[in-house]
C-alpha cells in the first residue's frame, strides 16, 4: 500500500509507514474530538459561573432568539472573569488548536486516498465514542448552536 499522504514528500512506501500515517491520522482525530468537548465545556461552564456570580437564574433567561435583547445589545457591565486576558488567550488558544485540527484533516480527505478517509472518519468516531459517553437530551436540545460536527470548525 503506497500513497501520498498531505505533500508528495511524505511518501508511504512500506506497509509500515502507511500504517502508521493511517493509525497516527485516527489518533489525531481522536484528539480532535477530545478538544472540540474541552472547548465546548470550558465555555459552558464559565457561562455557568458568570450566570451563578451574577446571581441570575438560567431558567429567566430568555429563549435565544432573533428578537432577544442579549443579542441586539451588549451588556452594560463586563465581568472581570470573562474579559480577563488568561481567559481570552485559554479561549482562543482551544478555537485555534480545533481549527488547526479541522483544517488539517479536511486537507487528508482532500487527498482522496480512501484509507486516510476511513482513517479520519473512524478516529471522529472512536473519539465521539470515548468524549460522549452520555447524551444530556435537554442540553442537546437547547445548546444546539455549541455542537459542531467535524464537518464544521
Amino acid at each position: 500500500m503506497s500513497g501520498t499522504f498531505w505533500i508528495t514528500q511524505h511518501r508511504s512506501l512500506t506497509s509500515g509507514l502507511f500504517a502508521l500515517s493511517f493509525f497516527g491520522l485516527l489518533g489525531l482525530a481522536i484528539v480532535y474530538e477530545g478538544v472540540r468537548l474541552l472547548q465546548t465545556q470550558f465555555e459552558v461552564c464559565t457561562a455557568h459561573k458568570e450566570v451563578e456570580s451574577n446571581g441570575t437564574n438560567l431558567g429567566a433567561l430568555p429563549e435565544i432568539g432573533e428578537r432577544n435583547p442579549l443579542i441586539e445589545r451588549r451588556p452594560k457591565r463586563r465581568s472581570p472573569r470573562l474579559s480577563s486576558f488568561l481567559f481570552r488567550l485559554l479561549r482562543s488558544a482551544l478555537y485555534g488548536i480545533s481549527v488547526f485540527l479541522a483544517f488539517f484533516l479536511m486537507l487528508v480527505f482532500m487527498t482522496y486516498n480512501a484509507y486516510l478517509i476511513l482513517a479520519v472518519v473512524l478516529g471522529a468516531t472512536t473519539g465521539h465514542f470515548i468524549f460522549s459517553p452520555y447524551m444530556n437530551v435537554a442540553g442537546d436540545i437547547s445548546e444546539r448552536q455549541l455542537a459542531r460536527g467535524i464537518a464544521c470548525h
